[in-house]
């Protein structure tokens, strides 16, 4: 259990230091909270060399299953239009059904598929 939590905080870690490496405006980047203050989760929309992206969504567990990953969408859709993107791209595993729903729903088209690999030095 101890090892993957810290094997979930390294890869949390390591995405946050690429999406921060990122071009993005500070005020791109929202928290969204209940009405009771209760945190919600976050977008993170940024660009990248092939232009505006949504960087990451996160909701929080206990609020997963409510619609909220809707709003965060919307929000990093529209904070990038707002912004002069004409294109957003952004992309998601192939499991989470969720985010699928989420893009589609919000009008996002899939236009590739993908398979990634790695390989350990030893």
């Amino acid at each position: 259990m101890v090892e993957e939590s810290t094997n979930e905080y390294n890869f949390s870690h390591q995405r946050f230091k690429l999406l921060k490496a990122l071009k993005y405006q500070p005020t791109w980047w929202q928290l969204a909270y209940t009405d009771e203050q209760s945190l919600v989760g976050l977008i993170l929309p940024a660009e990248n060399d092939g232009g505006p992206i949504i960087g990451y969504i996160g909701v929080v567990p206990k609020h997963r299953g409510k619609g909220y990953v809707n709003d965060l969408l919307l929000q990093g859709t529209l904070t990038l239009k707002f912004n002069g993107a004409a294109r957003i791209r952004s992309d998601t595993d192939i499991n989470n059904a969720p985010m699928i729903r989420a893009f589609q729903s919000a009008g996002y088209k899939q236009f590739a598929s993908r398979r990634q690999y790695h390989y350990l030095m030893r």
